[in-house]
C-alpha cells in the first residue's frame, strides 16, 4: 500500500516537474523571440537614425499639424537670409505678419537678404496645373498668388534703397516637387526646410522634412531650389497691376 501511494506521488511529481519545465521552457523561448525582435527593431531604428543624420535630415513632419509653429515663427528665426520658393505663400502669410516680419529683419541687419519665388501668375497653362493639383479653381489660385505679389510688392515700396536692394521678389515657370525655405542656407550649413503637396489632398495635408547637418543630400536641395530662384523673374508693380484687373474680371463673371 505504501509502496503503491510512492508510487502515484512520484508520478504526480513526475508530472507537475514536467508542467514547470515546459512552461519555464516556453516562458523563456517567448522571451528570448521577444528580445530579439526588440534588438532587431532597435537596430533598425539606430540604422535608420544613423542614415537620416549622415544625409542631415533631422525632423519630418507628416501634416502641417507636426510643425507646432507658424511660418512667421519660424523664419524669424534666420539671422542672415531668408529664400523661399511657393506657390501662393498666401495662406501661410498669417494675416499680414509675413510683410512686417520682412520688413523688420532688413531694417534691422545691413547685410540680411530676402529672395521670395512664386508660381508665375501670369502663365496660365501653369497655373492651371498646379490648381488641379491643390483640387481648386485656376481663377482662385492666381487671384492668392496675385494678391500675396500685391502685399510683397507694397512692402518693397516701403523700404528705403538699400533694403529694396536686398529684397527680391521673383516668380516662377515651373512646378517643383514641393516649396522651400530656406534659413541663412550656405553649401555647407543654415536649415532648408522642404514641403511636398499631395494630389488634391488638403494643403494641411503636406508632408515635409528638415535639413540642418552638411551633407550629400544637403547640397543637392541647395543647388537645386537656388536653381529655382536664378530660373525665377522679378515681378514688378506694373505686372501686377495688369493682373489684378484680369483677375478681377475673371472673378466678376463667376
Amino acid at each position: 500500500m505504501e509502496i503503491g501511494i510512492s508510487l502515484i506521488i512520484g508520478i504526480i511529481g513526475s508530472i507537475i516537474a514536467a508542467t514547470i519545465v515546459t512552461f519555464v521552457v516556453k516562458w523563456y523561448r517567448k522571451k528570448v523571440l521577444e528580445k530579439r525582435k526588440i534588438t532587431s527593431a532597435n537596430t533598425e531604428l539606430i540604422r535608420l537614425g544613423k542614415t537620416f543624420l549622415n544625409q542631415g535630415l533631422t525632423k519630418f513632419h507628416f501634416s502641417r499639424d507636426d510643425y507646432g509653429r507658424t511660418l512667421a515663427s519660424f523664419i524669424d528665426t534666420a539671422s542672415q537670409s531668408i529664400s523661399i520658393v511657393s506657390i501662393s505663400l498666401k495662406i501661410t502669410d498669417d494675416e499680414g505678419q509675413l510683410s512686417y516680419l520682412f520688413k523688420r529683419k532688413l531694417s534691422a541687419n545691413s547685410s540680411f537678404m530676402i529672395s521670395i519665388s512664386l508660381i508665375n501668375p501670369n502663365n496660365q497653362e501653369l497655373v492651371k496645373v498646379v490648381a488641379d493639383t491643390l483640387n481648386i479653381s485656376k481663377e482662385k489660385l492666381s487671384h492668392e498668388i496675385t494678391e500675396m505679389l500685391k502685399d510683397l510688392l507694397d512692402c518693397f515700396e516701403s523700404l528705403n534703397p538699400s533694403e529694396k536692394s536686398r529684397f527680391k521678389i521673383l516668380v516662377h515657370d515651373c512646378f517643383p516637387m514641393g516649396s522651400v525655405v530656406m534659413l541663412d542656407a550656405t553649401p555647407t550649413g543654415g536649415m532648408i526646410q522642404v514641403e511636398t503637396k499631395l494630389y488634391k489632398a488638403p494643403r494641411t495635408a503636406s508632408f515635409g522634412f528638415q535639413l540642418t547637418r552638411d551633407s550629400p543630400f544637403f547640397k543637392h536641395n541647395f543647388v537645386a531650389w537656388n536653381r529655382v530662384l536664378q530660373d525665377s523673374k522679378p515681378y514688378t508693380k506694373e505686372q501686377l497691376v495688369k493682373k489684378r484687373v484680369i483677375n478681377n474680371k475673371n472673378l466678376n463673371r463667376k
